[in-house]
């Protein structure tokens, strides 16, 4: 089995060429509309200990949204959904389909060779939004009809509340897993060995330095935990 670990709103940064288009995004390039806090910085960690290929943009989903199919009506933002179809392409092309690719031919490598892949898509979002209150700490979003997904976040979520009795994780919310995102495009494309984790983490946590050095330890050694009983449960089902 391999593990692969990405970050597909890991930073606000938008390429000098286009900085004229965001002349008056500085707010909205600074906010949970141009980047997930801290999910950077908990990829780095995630890949350091367990990843078998990883990935990551730091280019603002305000530019283009990495995290979303063609067809999505957010895969541009307000900054440039009305550009010029040449622009447009060549964003795409210059920074969407090579993150994308990057990550489909590693599937389409592993899978070749007989492995299952795990892959953890890691996120932050906003503990308000629309003036509703996100209360829990950690989602997991999966597909609920896809077994080895739902088998895993099971067994994850039971790991982090094992090391922490009172955190709150919660299955596909603040979002569901299965209707749009690149976890959604790739469990299409690789119906046989693929299962597509994405991991949200409440933003609120990255407040508090003691908190968030906690939470970090805890979805480490459980991921690591739920890793290896997955795997022996794959091992079993052969």
């Amino acid at each position: 089995m391999k593990v692969i670990v990405t970050c597909e709103h890991g930073g606000n940064r938008i390429p000098e060429e286009y900085m004229k288009y965001f002349s008056r995004a500085e707010n909205d390039l600074n906010s949970h509309m141009g980047f997930d806090k801290g999910a950077l910085e908990i990829y780095h960690i995630l890949k350091g200990k367990f990843s078998d290929f990883s990935v990551f943009t730091d280019i603002s989903r305000l530019l283009a949204d990495t995290n979303r199919i063609l067809t999505s009506k957010t895969l541009f933002s307000k900054y440039t959904k009305s550009l010029h179809d040449d622009i447009r392409k060549r964003i795409l092309e210059e920074y969407y389909y090579p993150y994308r690719a990057s990550v489909e031919n590693s599937l389409s490598y592993y899978t070749s060779q007989g492995e299952n892949i795990v892959h953890i898509s890691v996120h932050t979002f906003t503990p308000i939004l629309d003036n509703v209150i996100r209360k829990n700490d950690i989602g997991l979003l999966f597909d609920p009809e896809n077994t080895p997904e739902k088998e895993f976040c099971m067994m994850w979520k039971k790991a982090i509340e094992k090391y922490h009795p009172g955190i709150s994780v919660m299955f596909n919310y603040p979002y569901t897993g299965y209707k749009e995102g690149l976890t959604k495009y790739l469990r299409e494309h690789f119906p046989e060995r693929y299962a597509g984790i994405e991991l949200e983490i409440n933003q609120q946590i990255f407040e508090n330095a003691a908190k968030k050095e906690v939470i970090t330890e805890i979805i480490t050694v459980s991921l690591q935990e739920s890793i290896n009983s997955f795997c022996r449960s794959e091992i079993q089902t052969r």
